[in-house]
């Protein structure tokens, strides 16, 4: 036999209202119990990763940039998409030192405009922290940039789970964790990589 309890205490969560079925289409694409991913988010928001202490960023001033035509128009066609709340899969091909992180924080700064939050997948952690710390010297200071990766520290996911709570925008770096995030407001999800497996 068992004894149901009452609930001690309610955790606050973020306003998603499409989170209940995006868990459940992972539950079932992995074939997994859907409380898994709510354990597995639980887990990495309040475990006890140890903090690690940054190099200080390579790049500490803001650049002022001009594009490229071809930079320009995408960043023109992305933000008439992201300005019309569409939905629009874009592929951006270009070699190494092609100035796609330039079209990228251009499209991030639309976005935050709009008071939208935005997601910045890498293939791994290196990067993500790498990227991080080109968001956080050459994005405008109003724009929170965190991470959210097995180097992300207990202060830094506390401060994301805070922000998500009140819905406020944020630029969220990872690899793949950010997207079992609940958001009332992503309106940017950009994979650098994307070929990379």
């Amino acid at each position: 036999k068992f004894t149901i309890k009452e609930a001690s205490a309610l955790q606050p969560f973020p306003q998603d209202p499409s989170y209940g079925d995006f868990i459940a289409q992972l539950a079932d694409y992995y074939q997994q119990d859907p409380l898994f991913f709510f354990k597995r988010l639980k887990t990495f928001l309040t475990g006890t990763q140890k903090e690690l202490v940054k190099d200080k960023p390579l790049y500490q001033e803001k650049q002022t940039v001009l594009l490229t035509s071809e930079q320009a128009h995408v960043v023109e066609f992305v933000n008439t998409m992201i300005g019309a709340k569409q939905f629009c899969p874009t592929l951006l091909h270009g070699v190494t030192g092609a100035g796609k992180t330039e079209v990228y924080q251009r499209l991030i700064i639309k976005n935050a405009l709009l008071g939208k939050s935005s997601i910045v997948l890498l293939p791994e952690v290196s990067l993500a922290t790498q990227f991080q710390d080109i968001f956080i010297s050459q994005l405008p200071s109003s724009i929170s940039v965190l991470g959210f990766h097995s180097a992300t520290g207990a202060r830094e996911r506390k401060e994301l789970w805070s922000l998500l709570l009140s819905s406020k925008p944020v630029v969220i770096v990872g690899v793949h964790l950010p997207i079992l995030l609940p958001f009332s407001n992503l309106g940017l999800i950009i994979i650098d990589e994307e070929h990379e497996t």
